[in-house]
């Protein structure tokens, strides 16, 4: 099992890249997003197999 980490680097198009994201997993709100962006942390983490 690998662990998958998305990083997002702040940008113009970082609304964008936020609704690509909820278009595969709502689970964290869009709010919660934004702030991991601009705190320079991993938006999305999730395990393969």
């Amino acid at each position: 099992m690998d662990l998958l980490e998305v990083k997002i680097t702040k940008d113009a198009q970082c609304v964008s890249y936020i609704k690509l994201i909820r278009g595969y997993d709502k689970s964290m709100p869009m709010s919660q997003m934004k702030q991991k962006i601009e705190s320079n942390e991993f938006v999305v983490k999730c395990y393969t197999t």
